[in-house]
């Protein structure tokens, strides 16, 4: 049998700072650690890939997440500075709706108020824009002539994180610590506590198979720490019924050929999203991340499409898919990026899959299972939580290094405790977005 202080379960974006976090405190202490990743490091079958992904902090979800948010962007500026490797890039993030109408109609979503709502409160800088301003200042948008204009709302000081550069800066430096191990392709096959547990008899039991041996492998350690996605609900049975894993699609389009590619550079666009009355989900984009690829990210949000079981979520895009798709970039952004030719923007797009794990009312689950002790797990980030990674890492990580009291005073995590919902089966309403 294997012995740990600690098992991380899930090296994704959430594990890989809880991991970063405990090697560097426990590590000086000559506590032994473990992460345990289901798959290999950096894999595209969860919810951290994608190669960017957007930060904000007027945040209309919930005002809870905006000293997480704070944290977290301190965290990747640190890191990239410590690595060398730039992670954040603040070029910006607009929030783009339709107007509300003159009967005091509110729309779907009303993002654009609660950011509104949220900035001020928290003293974030932002700027109001009327639908002439967008069309000057931003006319890489499709403003129709029909239907209701836009507004925006600036935030200057959002923008887009690296997620696979974050996720492997933050590995190297937890290995680099003594005591930490890593497993890769090590899928977790039960898990279970002890009743009576000492230091040379640790409390929680983990089974484990590897691709690399073909037995099954007996870990105990003294706290496990859960930030497994979309396979939480899996290792959690108490919350299986507060988790919708969903099919979700991004992609990329190749802007190299259109009038002004320069248009789509992140000193020209600040990272979007869009909600308008024009296509049934909202929308999100990037600009072009890397100078010598020239691909502007769009992707369309909330997809409601049910996975049983994500492991087997096909890679591959369907036709309707890439159709949709490729329909509602054509609903997003102006025709001057392909050079309004329908045929050049079908040969120039990219779409790949991911998976948002939901809850019902969008926030995230945190906390130790109904059915264990000295276990603390993060799940159903709903599609907006790689932004707060090294915060949720941290929190993670701090159940184990200052215990559950201390962590509730310093993170105030209890509006995302899963007491919150009975334990009627989720069906998910919300629409929070990245």
């Amino acid at each position: 049998m294997y012995q740990y202080d600690v098992v991380v379960i899930g090296l994704g974006g959430v594990g890989s700072f809880a991991l970063r976090a405990l090697a560097k405190d426990f590590g000086k202490q000559g506590k032994k650690i473990l992460g345990l990743e289901r798959f290999h490091r950096l894999h595209e079958k969860g919810s951290s890939h994608g190669e960017t992904r957007i930060f904000r902090r007027a945040y209309f979800e919930d005002a809870g997440y905006i000293p997480w948010i704070d944290f977290s962007i301190r965290e990747f500026e640190r890191l990239g500075q410590e690595s060398g490797v730039e992670l954040l890039n603040k070029c910006g993030n607009l929030i783009l709706q339709d107007r509300p109408t003159e009967d005091g109609t509110k729309h779907r979503n009303n993002y654009l108020q609660l950011a509104w709502d949220a900035a001020k409160e928290h003293d974030i800088p932002v700027e109001f824009l009327e639908n002439e301003d967008l069309r000057k200042r931003f006319p890489q948008f499709h403003y129709h002539a029909k239907g209701p204009e836009l507004i925006g709302l600036l935030e200057p000081g959002g923008g887009f994180v690296r997620p696979e550069l974050a996720i492997e800066e933050a590995l190297q430096q937890a290995e680099r610590e003594e005591g930490c191990e890593i497993w890769e392709e090590a899928k977790v096959v039960s898990l279970q506590e002890r009743e009576q547990s000492t230091v040379s008899n640790p409390s929680v039991e983990i089974v484990v198979e590897r691709s690399c041996n073909d037995e099954q492998m007996t870990i105990a350690a003294n706290k496990v720490l859960i930030a497994a996605g979309a396979w939480a609900s899996q290792l959690i049975p108490s919350w299986a019924n507060h988790l919708t894993v969903t099919r979700q699609v991004q992609g990329w389009i190749d802007i190299s050929g259109s009038d002004n590619p320069d248009l789509y550079q992140p000193d020209q666009l600040p990272t979007w999203i869009l909600s308008t009355s024009n296509w049934r989900l909202p929308f999100f984009g990037i600009p072009v991340a890397d100078a010598d690829k020239q691909f502007t990210k769009v992707g369309i949000h909330n997809y409601s499409d049910k996975i049983e079981d994500p492991t087997h979520n096909p890679a591959t895009i369907t036709e309707p898919e890439r159709a949709e798709y490729q329909h509602g970039v054509e609903v997003a952004l102006h025709g001057t990026a392909w050079n309004n030719q329908a045929e050049t923007l079908s040969k120039n797009i990219q779409v790949k899959t991911c998976m948002y794990t939901m809850t019902e009312d969008g926030n995230f689950l945190i906390g130790v299972p109904d059915e264990f002790n000295n276990v603390y797990a993060i799940a159903g980030l709903s599609g907006h939580g790689f932004k707060m990674t090294p915060a949720l890492g941290q929190m993670l990580a701090d159940f184990a290094l200052i215990g559950e009291e201390a962590l509730n005073a310093k993170w105030k995590p209890s509006f995302c405790h899963p007491s919150r919902f009975d334990t009627t089966k989720s069906s998910y309403k919300v629409e929070p977005t990245s």
